[in-house]
């Protein structure tokens, strides 16, 4: 048994739950979009390979993204639907 601070006591199965929400935690806060910058003119065809070529080697397909151009700030906003 551990001590808490709250001056109750803690087993290891309930520390290792808690250790296991933190984990879950932290990877629901994995960031699921990317800001592509100073795009110009480029279209989606083309930042769609742009895309696909830094994700090479990754499981990742053209599927698991999605790219929305924003004209007036001359940028791009790619949002992954998987997070691995």
């Amino acid at each position: 048994m551990v001590f808490l601070h709250s001056g109750e006591y803690q087993t290891e199965e309930e520390k290792e739950e808690e250790v296991e929400q933190v984990e879950e935690m932290e990877e629901d806060t994995t960031p699921r979009s990317a800001v592509i910058e100073n795009i110009q003119n480029s279209g989606e065809e083309f930042l769609t390979m742009l895309v696909e070529k830094v994700l090479k080697g990754s499981s990742a397909e053209s599927k698991d993204f999605n790219i929305e151009i924003i004209p007036e700030s001359n940028c791009a906003v790619v949002t992954f639907s998987n997070s691995k």
